[in-house]
């Protein structure tokens, strides 16, 4: 084909090289000799020449040499673009090289686009083959348009390349539009929002899982269609086998936008691993296979959820938890009413109601479970001993037995002070303050077990609510910044890759890219106040239950509420931690959402020990401290693939 070029130059530079030399072959007056000669010698300057196609046709393939001083330019007719409509040009370089591509520049009346043979995309893939959709000018619709091509390389050897021209149609409706995509054949698509519309959802499906970029773009030229383009406008999001962007009117005053798909030379970006096939040969024409990377697109157009349901899904999910409130509340007052004049044992005993109110009606019946006889002679162990499955427990604080400290005889219910086993022991109400007399007591309670007194440990637990409060507060404020700077970095780039959603069930509103992941965190929040109002009940329960009964206060297990506290708290913080996560969540900032996950387990597993160990519980700052070594052991964990990733 070459040689065929230059034997027509040849000639026709014999017999029209005057004519050339003094008339333009583009001037109106000149077109009549492009049907009888398609091809035309212009001399630019002294050291090359222009091969013009004057004419070219749509749908029709060239094949022709360009080297350092012959350039082909190819001079469409002129043609009439609707809105559906855009010119599409398709060339090929089969023997260009890196050190002398082949350039393309394509002109239009009012912008300009190149090009260039082997195209290398992301400095590292080399393509022979490209495919690129010409911007339409929205103003220039159904007017008549000219097109001109150049062609040219500083090769000193010939180079052969193909070029054809085709209407490309790019109307994007809502029906399903099928389409192929490859890094070097990008597409695009444009849609216009109708007028009752004001939102929809762009849905990308593929039945493959190669790594491609769908992105949005407003209706203006250039198109960046490039990979190392596309990242400069709209929005954008990778995409394997679906992808979905929702899209709002508003954020385009035009009232349509561009799809733009383009695949990506690897899948490293949508799966951090490299491809297991090989890089394209660099001589990929001399008997070897090139290595492709095509997929097929399944592009349509969904309207958006309307205002209305958007309203009624959130205010349902409030009205849920409301729901859960009023019954909460409904059933504290209904019990509240009909134990109202009963003992507010009722509230505080709970399983153990019968066992407590035999304990408080038993004044006539003191069991005596000191280590000393109940009279002369007797044997040591309790008095009128009858099982009555209570365990034998006189709960009574401050109320003893009359003992006597000189010597004598004394009843059965008094402790003979001649045996000697009594001689040393002081029978002062200190047992009461002091654990280590408690055997004096004539009726020991649970809480007497206890080696520290109450009140020094309602202040060791309250601190389990203190330090997890601050806690909060310096976890909690940094976090909330730092989303706050994701979301705004999403919005002012675009880059949905930042953060990971299911795109498709993703609900915009105002600033936030999906409001509905965020506000289904509202339950954690809720729940954990709730809690803490449950718990705040039973506190001030079982203040009163001592105020009004004083020789009860030992009664059971010593109550200490401050882990419970802590408990709803953390669920509070839970909902607002994952909340900041799902505003923009990633594998960097999972440990927002896990870290109060790990305080409420591990509190959780506190206050069951605590329920039979109330005394000898972890410190509040040591049991904090456990908890920070693993959220330090999970950041460990996200930190080295970043590790990994430079070693290799």
């Amino acid at each position: 084909m070459c040689l065929t070029t230059l034997v027509v130059i040849l000639n026709i530079s014999l017999s029209h090289t005057q004519h050339m030399l003094n008339e333009d072959p583009f001037h109106p007056a000149s077109q009549h000799i492009a049907h009888i000669h398609p091809f035309h010698y212009h001399d630019d300057d002294q050291d090359g020449t222009v091969i013009t196609i004057a004419n070219a046709s749509f749908g029709e393939k060239y094949n022709y040499c360009v080297n350092d001083t012959t350039d082909v330019r190819f001079r469409f007719l002129p043609f009439v673009l609707t809105e559906d409509v855009a010119v599409r040009i398709s060339v090929s370089a089969a023997n260009a090289s890196k050190d002398f591509p082949v350039l393309f520049v394509i002109k239009q009346q009012k912008s300009v686009m190149s090009w260039q043979i082997p195209l290398i995309v992301l400095k590292s893939f080399s393509y022979q083959n490209v495919s690129r959709t010409l911007c339409p000018l929205r103003e220039e619709y159904n007017k008549s348009e000219e097109l001109i091509i150049d062609v040219s390389t500083m090769s000193l050897k010939s180079v052969n390349f193909t070029l054809e021209a085709n209407f490309d149609y790019i109307l994007l409706k809502t029906e399903i539009n099928s389409t192929q995509v490859s890094p070097a054949k990008p597409r695009y698509f444009l849609y216009e929002f109708p007028e009752d519309i004001d939102s929809v959802v762009v849905i990308a499906e593929s039945d493959d899982r190669i790594c491609s970029v769908m992105s949005v773009q407003d209706t203006t030229c250039p198109v960046y269609d490039l990979l190392d383009s596309i990242e400069f406008i709209g929005f954008r999001q990778s995409v394997t086998k679906r992808g979905a962007i929702t899209i709002q009117k508003s954020k385009f005053k035009s009232g349509s936008f561009f799809v733009v798909l383009v695949v990506k030379p690897n899948d490293y970006d949508c799966s951090l691993i490299d491809t297991i096939q090989p890089y394209p040969p660099s001589t990929p024409y001399e008997g070897k296979v090139v290595w492709d990377r095509v997929k097929t697109y399944n592009i349509s157009v969904e309207p958006a959820i309307s205002k209305s349901e958007f309203l009624g899904a959130t205010l349902g999910a409030l009205f849920l938890f409301v729901f859960i409130y009023v019954v909460a509340f409904t059933v504290g007052v209904i019990y509240h009413y009909r134990n109202r004049n009963n003992s507010l044992v009722t509230e505080i005993g709970g399983e153990n109601l019968t066992e407590t109110r035999g304990l408080l009606e038993s004044d006539n019946h003191v069991r005596n479970y000191s280590s000393f006889p109940t009279g002369h002679g007797s044997n040591p162990g309790p008095s009128n001993a009858h099982d009555d499955g209570t365990g034998g427990e006189e709960c009574e604080r401050g109320d003893m037995p009359p003992r006597r400290r000189s010597g004598g005889s004394s009843s059965s219910s008094e402790v003979s002070l001649d045996d000697e086993a009594v001689n040393d022991v002081d029978f002062l109400q200190d047992a009461n303050q002091h654990r280590d007399v408690v055997r004096t007591k004539a009726s020991v309670c649970v809480a007497d077990l206890s080696r520290k007194p109450e009140k020094v440990l309602n202040k060791k637990y309250n601190l389990y609510i203190w330090n997890l409060v601050t806690l909060a507060i310096f976890y909690g404020l940094p976090v909330i910044q730092l989303v706050i700077t994701y979301q705004t970095v999403v919005n002012k780039t675009g880059d949905e890759d930042l953060c990971y959603y299911n795109f498709y069930c993703a609900r915009s509103l105002g600033v936030l890219t999906s409001f509905n992941n965020v506000y289904s965190n509202i339950g954690y929040v809720l729940l954990g106040i709730l809690f803490i109002i449950l718990v705040l009940r039973r506190d001030r329960l079982y203040y009163l239950h001592q105020q009004q009964n004083q020789r009860t206060q030992a009664c059971g297990i010593p109550q200490h509420f401050g882990v419970f506290y802590a408990m709803g708290i953390a669920l509070a913080m839970e909902g607002i931690l994952s909340a900041c996560y799902h505003v923009c969540p990633s594998y960097n900032n999972f440990q927002f959402d896990t870290a109060f996950m790990y305080m409420i387990g591990w509190l959780t597993m506190l206050k069951i020990y605590q329920t039979r160990h109330p005394d000898i519980n972890a410190h509040a700052h040591t049991a904090y401290c456990a908890i920070a070594v693993v959220v330090f052991i999970g950041v460990i964990g996200v930190v080295s693939v970043y590790w990994l990733n430079c070693m290799n």
